[in-house]
């Protein structure tokens, strides 16, 4: 799976959106256009069958487990710029992630409104984006 926000991050560049690592509110740069930031709220290894076992290959048995994990997306854009672009990149990050990533199932989408955040003068809306992804290794 890799280092997946380094994945969501590139996703979102090739797409023409400026992406950059999830970080602390008070170092936010100046903004001329929106920028995402990316992080990973949470990562989970889920059970997915009896003692793992998913069954055969080429009759060698099959085992492994689902891993679910959430990507947080934190959306900026400029006050001057009204909250419709924030909005219309919010959007345009969630088509871009949702089908970038498709060795993984979408499994839920939480989109907060957007709002202004007077505290760092800008316009804001976060995602939470939870995948899902089989891992497994066969005996061979």
């Amino acid at each position: 799976m890799g280092d997946i926000v380094s994945q969501v991050r590139q996703i979102l560049s090739d797409a023409g959106m400026h992406a950059v690592n999830a970080f602390p509110k008070y170092r936010l740069p100046q903004l001329l256009s929106p920028m995402i930031a990316v992080g990973q709220a949470e990562i989970t290894s889920l059970p997915c069958a009896f003692s793992a076992f998913l069954g055969l290959c080429s009759d060698q048995p099959v085992f492994g487990s689902e891993i679910e994990f959430i990507i947080q997306l934190d959306v900026y854009s400029p006050q001057r710029s009204g909250g419709n672009l924030c909005a219309e990149a919010a959007r345009s990050a969630l088509t871009a992630v949702s089908t970038g990533l498709s060795s993984c199932t979408l499994k839920s989408i939480q989109v907060s409104p957007v709002r202004y955040d007077e505290n760092i003068d800008f316009f804001r809306s976060s995602l939470r984006l939870t995948f899902g992804t089989l891992l497994y290794q066969s005996e061979s």
